[in-house]
């Protein structure tokens, strides 16, 4: 399903903001933001260019996801975001 939706948006956005912390307070590992991360660069293959990625990783709830998302956007000039859920 993933894969579909990408499609449309390939060649369109410059970069990729994938967020969230980690889940359970950092019991696991790594981060949402790390797991679709890894998950992205598995679908793109032959993964995704350092320069487009960026990863938020302390939001604990879809909140705090916002609110750390939105300075990183706007300091990275983003106009016009592109959300996929």
């Amino acid at each position: 399903m993933i894969i579909h939706k990408l499609k449309p948006f390939q060649g369109r956005a410059q970069q990729l903001l994938f967020t969230g912390g980690h889940p359970g307070g950092g019991v696991r590992s790594r981060s949402e933001a790390a797991a679709m991360l890894e998950y992205a660069e598995r679908i793109a293959h032959g993964g995704l260019p350092a320069d487009v990625v960026v990863l938020e990783e302390a939001s604990t709830s879809t909140r705090t996801n916002a609110l750390l998302s939105i300075p990183i956007m706007v300091e990275r000039g983003c106009a016009a975001p592109l959300m996929m859920g």
